[in-house]
């Protein structure tokens, strides 16, 4: 028999700090346009006692440093390393929650990584203590919201989104539904940067007004974001050729519009039987090649050289794929941003397989070969960011989809 237990818990800084993810964002957040949340979502077995628990929360990622306060936290509430998996929304304006990475890019503020840790802890113990008996049900819906962002551009890659690329437009929503015929929970998996807003106000972008609508239209429930493998994809907003920002209000609009196709995946979906699967991990070194020649400003170049120092110049940067199995449905998490093709690979091996990013760590973009080989943002632009010694090698697809591979086998 399957049960679902859920818990949320606000976790807005008590006060004013800087949000991750915009090197332009200098100073805290300014205001508050609503609180941040972290929620879990608690599953178990009563057949084989296993138990599955996926922690979101509207960050930007969780750091490597907060992974590990995270962790230490677990033991104590008496739940193994491969019972729980943390996730992110990959909300970039939220606060930072580590500094493994360059201070452009993010900065941790120990107290609030502390607090966040025991907030983590209590919400997994609480959702476990509220389990109920649940059947699981499947749905999956087109939602043409995202974009791809690669355009060939003056002898390189530009950021720009691109309309002759088909993006991912899948979405899939696994909902737990009750004795009494209500819905408990449901886990949303959609692959759309969650960076409409520009603004340095507190809040948690598109995918927070897309479960506050489901749970709208299903009271009593509580809905999870998984962001999935959208390392080459935007958000819908355009201004001719280019991407721009929204407006609050745009970014309500968004992530109405975005419920509605997640209810109507819901409202499409189907039973799945069995309870959960053994969970599994798998990882691998992703070959680095130390070339250093990104264009940077001279600040940002002596940051990247200090940090890739602090690390030792590695040869290569540790991908971790994890995987639950759900009534048969295979739910894989990636420690980095992953692109689309390697989503399209994992449904491939297998039917139905939902690849989330943002979760348990972060080691930077994953992109295929032919971006390595093409250039831009993703294998190139990015790497000084996150403190990559170099770039990612080719070979980097091949490895990467060893570990998809191993993790599902």
């Amino acid at each position: 028999m399957l049960k679902c237990g859920t818990a949320r818990a606000v976790i807005t800084p008590g006060s004013p700090v800087r949000m991750a993810g915009y090197a332009d964002r200098t100073g805290p957040y300014e205001g508050k346009y609503e609180d941040i949340w972290l929620r879990a979502l608690h599953l178990s077995d009563t057949e084989s006692g296993r138990r599955a628990v996926i922690v979101s929360a509207d960050l930007i990622w969780f750091n490597p440093e907060m992974m590990g306060l995270l962790e230490e936290r677990l033991a104590t509430i008496g739940y193994s390393r491969d019972e729980v998996v943390f996730t992110a929304t990959h909300n970039h304006s939220g606060p930072g929650n580590g500094n493994a990475f360059i201070p452009p890019l993010e900065n941790g503020e120990r107290a609030y990584m502390e607090r966040l840790a025991g907030i983590a802890a209590e919400t997994i113990a609480a959702a476990g203590q509220g389990a109920v008996s649940v059947t699981a049900r499947y749905g999956m819906a087109e939602a043409p919201l995202n974009v791809d962002r690669r355009v060939a551009r003056d002898g390189g890659i530009a950021m720009l989104p691109n309309y002759g690329v088909e993006a991912d437009h899948l979405m899939t929503v696994i909902s737990f539904w009750k004795e009494d015929g209500s819905m408990a929970a449901a886990a949303v998996h959609y692959p759309c940067h969650a960076n409409l807003a520009h603004e340095n106000m507190l809040q948690r972008d598109y995918p927070g007004i897309l479960v506050d609508r489901i749970e709208e239209e299903y009271p009593g429930s509580m809905a999870i974001f998984l962001q999935g493998a959208t390392g080459d994809m935007r958000p819908n907003s355009v201004l001719g050729d280019r991407f721009v920002p929204a407006s609050r209000s745009g970014v309500i609009a968004f992530g109405r519009e975005a419920g509605e196709y997640a209810i109507e995946a819901i409202r499409s979906s189907s039973e799945r039987s069995g309870g959960i699967g053994r969970p599994a991990s798998a990882s691998g070194d992703i070959p680095v090649e130390h070339d250093f020649s990104a264009p940077l400003d001279d600040a940002t170049r002596s940051l990247w050289m200090e940090w890739v120092e602090k690390k030792g110049c590695p040869e290569g940067e540790r991908l971790t794929v994890r995987r639950f199995s759900i009534c048969g449905i295979d739910m894989l998490f990636a420690n980095c941003e992953i692109v689309r093709s390697y989503a399209a690979y994992a449904r491939e091996l297998s039917e139905g397989c939902i690849l989330s990013g943002y979760s348990d760590g972060m080691i930077g973009y994953i992109p295929d070969d032919r971006q390595i080989r093409e250039g831009g943002y993703e294998p190139v632009g990015s790497a000084p960011y996150f403190a990559i010694a170099g770039r990612f090698a080719l070979g980097t697809e091949g490895k990467a989809k060893e570990v998809i591979k191993e993790a599902l086998s």
